[in-house]
């Protein structure tokens, strides 16, 4: 019988869970969603705070598609459908300011992630 100390099964068990979470770190799960009535295309990624280059149509997507967008969660995507609904097409990026939730630095993001036809 092999002995094995307390020791190196720690190591062992400690080595596994760093190269789980590298991997999980460096891998960028990306899930795209094209709805071809609209034209609009979603990507998130596992990081909802940067931008993804990709650009969505304020004024077609669903409450679902905005919530896919990085800075727009369940709650803010309602809240647009429901401005829009009330409002009318949104006319600029700067309207969406109006709407509870979207501040200045918001506002800056969603200029990047957003687009307005």
């Amino acid at each position: 019988m092999v002995k094995v100390s307390k020791r190196s099964v720690l190591v062992a068990v400690l080595v596994v869970v760093l190269a789980i979470t590298l991997f999980l770190t460096l891998h960028n799960l990306n899930i795209t969603i094209i709805n071809n009535s609209n034209n609009t295309t979603v990507t998130a990624t596992q990081d909802k705070n940067l931008p993804t280059g990709k650009i969505i149509n304020i004024n077609t997507a669903t409450a679902d598609e905005l919530d896919m967008v990085p800075g727009i969660g369940p709650v803010l995507s309602n809240s647009i459908v429901v401005y829009r609904n009330r409002h009318g097409p949104i006319k600029s990026v700067n309207e969406l300011a109006n709407i509870p939730g979207i501040g200045e630095k918001r506002l800056q993001y969603l200029k990047e992630a957003v687009v307005i036809q």
